[in-house]
């Protein structure tokens, strides 16, 4: 695993000098505006999450999967992004509850860039803490599900930004800024549908699905952080201002199939899926933070769709899982540049699954190759 109101932060360090007239460099360098798929299986598959997330993950990203399996569903969360999730699994109605840290990032500065002869030091942080709740049902085939979720923002960070002047001689001019949360709530939903190709019991020996989600990260009122701003030498002080920070809305479509092809192996999944960012939204809410008058802004790539897929082998040993994400890393700029290499990321995982007293452990643990992005979890079900 992207937001909507700090996307004209990247104007600090995206292009020439001109670009320091940004409201907001602390997010100033390489941010990724695609979904960041970060669950359980799903990750170390490329990020095709529709179709193959479970339980309590499936309640925070495609809550059609909370209709697999049947019982009580415990999982828990660990790494950057903690949490804890219960699944009720019924006849027909699936019912799901969970607390979780849903979004994270930390920004630092990267020191000197000799293009725009500007230094950047210090940090910013953001993190959404939120509790949802989910129902999903199962109707032959088809497969329906909805979450709503809400929890407050929390923003913290000091940034400096010192910047060489124009005239020969003349003192470098510095920014600071300090960033606190204005306690605030985001509140978001999702929704999602499957559709059973073959084998519509989850433990059929040959299954294929397909389906689609969308996800709505911030809904109703755009949440907001405090921003104060600080000149020196001229000792101007400006702030605190309400800055808007919005995650932008997505829509995601994916398959898969179980099939059996090697005695060695109980099974191989094949996994794919694409994710549509609304990027124009981005654009929208950057705007409205404030730029200078007359500053144009557009992204440096158009393309608003992100393609990832993996392949899982499945032994009696455990489960094994590699897959490729492509990289969307768009940046805001003010006029025409060039596009930046975007290499695709390599992803991978692992999971141990097990019987004990009557009941299934499971462990799993993904990652990107960044090893950034990494996802631990256990799960119950009995």
């Amino acid at each position: 695993m992207v937001t909507r109101a700090l996307a004209a932060l990247f104007l600090a360090l995206t292009a020439a000098p001109a670009l320091a007239q940004s409201t907001d460099p602390a997010f100033a360098g390489q941010w990724t505006w695609s979904p960041e798929t970060l669950a359980a299986e799903a990750t170390g598959l490329g990020g095709a999450f529709v179709t193959t997330v479970r339980g309590a993950e499936a309640l925070y990203w495609s809550p059609a999967g909370m209709t697999f399996d049947s019982g009580i569903d415990v999982r828990t969360f660990m790494g950057a992004r903690p949490g804890l999730g219960v699944v009720y699994h019924g006849e027909r109605l699936h019912l799901g509850v969970g607390v979780r840290r849903t979004f994270s990032r930390t920004q630092h500065g990267r020191g000197f860039d000799a293009s725009s002869q500007t230094f950047e030091s210090g940090q910013f942080a953001v993190m959404v803490d939120q509790a949802a709740v989910g129902a999903a049902v199962q109707s032959g085939r088809l497969r329906l599900g909805a979450m709503l979720a809400a929890g407050p923002m929390k923003t913290s960070g000091v940034w400096s930004r010192v910047a060489a002047s124009p005239t020969p001689g003349a003192a470098a001019t510095e920014v600071r800024y300090d960033y606190t949360g204005a306690d605030e709530w985001l509140v978001g939903g999702a929704t999602s549908a499957l559709v059973e190709l073959l084998g519509v019991h989850p433990m059929a020996r040959s299954q294929a699905r397909i389906g689609v989600a969308v996800r709505w990260p911030s809904m109703l009122r755009t949440p907001r952080y405090r921003r104060s701003r600080l000149l020196l030498p001229a000792f101007q002080a400006e702030g605190p201002d309400l800055q808007r920070f919005r995650l932008p809305q997505m829509i995601s479509v994916g398959g898969e199939a179980r099939l059996s092809v090697l005695s060695m192996m109980r099974s191989v999944r094949i996994s794919i899926g694409a994710d549509w960012t609304d990027y124009a939204g981005v654009l929208e809410t950057a705007r409205a933070n404030g730029l200078e008058p007359g500053t144009s802004l557009a992204f440096d790539e158009d393309r608003a769709w992100i393609f990832g897929g993996g392949l899982e082998a499945v032994h009696t040993l455990g489960r094994l899982r590699v897959g490729v994400r492509e990289r969307a890393d768009h940046r805001l700029v003010t006029g025409p540049g060039p596009v930046g290499p975007k290499n695709p990321r390599l992803t991978f995982g692992a999971s141990r699954d097990a019987v004990i007293a009557g009941k299934r452990l499971q462990l799993d643990i993904d990652s990107t190759s960044s090893f950034d992005d990494l996802v631990l979890s256990t799960r119950i079900l009995w």
